[in-house]
């Protein structure tokens, strides 16, 4: 305790006696841009969300879709009514158009944001809009 209120003064350390069974979503640099869930923190682990979509886009905005997307964590949307806050953006690496909601878009999607895959592929991917609409289930 002497060694973490030295280097921890600005009160890292008061949490660290007690012990939580609560899961909090936390940035996970060991495993890449993405966000891990544990409840057993070290006190220097100060860092730790509620949910997955704050721990992404506070920490990985830059990797939104890899870090909503880790395996057995959830995912970042939890209404299942996206219907009218869903958006389709171009991925011009793989020829097609992806869903994404309206509240994780970044500010350089927003321009290329369009309310259904078929237009999306129409105006972002018109030299394939056939196979972009194939791959995007337009």
């Amino acid at each position: 305790e002497e060694c973490c209120n030295m280097w921890f003064s600005w009160g890292a350390c008061q949490d660290s006696t007690s012990e939580s069974s609560e899961l909090k979503f936390y940035p996970d640099w060991k495993n890449g841009d993405v966000c891990g869930r544990k409840s057993d923190f070290e006190p220097w682990e100060i860092e730790t969300y509620d949910t997955l979509e704050e721990c992404c886009t506070t920490k990985f905005d830059y990797n939104l879709d890899g870090c909503c997307s880790v395996e057995g964590l959830g995912g970042c949307m939890n209404n299942t009514d996206t219907a009218e806050v869903m958006k389709y953006i171009p991925d011009w690496s793989t020829g097609k158009c992806e869903p994404k909601a309206v509240e994780l878009l970044l500010s350089h999607e927003v321009a290329f944001a369009q309310e259904t895959a078929q237009s999306c592929c129409k105006t972002h991917i018109h030299w394939d809009e056939d196979g972009c609409c194939d791959q995007s289930s337009c």
